[in-house]
């Protein structure tokens, strides 16, 4: 049998400049990044080369990967998602009459805040998931409920932590990860509430350490 199996044309171009006459395609920047570091794999182009034509193409190189194999590592197991990565189920999330432009609007909001706090995807769509749920809880309150709520709260992360001091441990790398994304998102969080919730600081306590290990590695 013939084998009509062909071997990667690496001469091809970068992006979508039109070369030859031929037409010009549309690429981005992530694909005309993986065209680059293709090229450079399969030994069509020095990694300097295929820099140059990617900015000639008027594209930005990728930064050097500066991480350690640790950092390679860890990363590996907890991958940072891309707020499309971010799959929240709004189903009975969402109170009634509310638009579906409503929704929308605050999911881009909270998906890119999930990706400047560095989630991965699944653990960051539970989280999302669980601070809707804790805002909600919470709607429905009356204001002498919602100080008993928050005192209950305390309470949880007291008997889950054991002493104050692992409390405020936990809430100080809580606070760590929100430092990555300040501003009307997580303002509006602390305002409803939502950051009483002995899940949602838990999760995020969680989220601020993962971040503390990458970074000493």
């Amino acid at each position: 049998m013939t084998d009509t199996t062909t071997a990667p044309d690496t001469s091809a171009p970068l992006t979508g400049t039109a070369v030859h006459g031929g037409p010009s395609l549309p690429f981005t920047q992530d694909q005309a990044r993986e065209m680059a570091d293709a090229l450079v794999h399969h030994g069509g182009a020095t990694r300097e080369q295929a820099d140059a034509a990617l900015r000639a193409d008027g594209f930005e190189p990728a930064a050097p990967d500066t991480r350690t194999d640790e950092q390679r590592e860890f990363d590996a197991m907890f991958p940072p998602a891309k707020p499309e990565d971010f799959k929240v189920n709004y189903t009975g999330r969402v109170p009634t009459g509310v638009e579906p432009e409503t929704v929308a609007e605050f999911h881009r909001e909270a998906t890119e805040w999930l990706h400047k706090l560095d989630f991965p995807d699944r653990i960051g769509s539970s989280v999302m998931e669980t601070i809707i749920d804790a805002a909600q809880k919470q709607a429905r309150m009356s204001p002498a409920e919602r100080a008993n709520w928050a005192e209950e709260q305390a309470a949880i992360m007291q008997r889950i932590a054991g002493d104050p001091e692992k409390v405020d441990a936990r809430r100080k790398l809580a606070e760590a990860a929100l430092a990555r994304a300040p501003g009307p998102f997580v303002n509006t969080l602390r305002h409803l509430g939502v950051l009483n919730s002995a899940d949602v600081l838990l999760q995020l306590a969680l989220q601020g350490e993962r971040l503390s290990i990458r970074g000493k590695r």
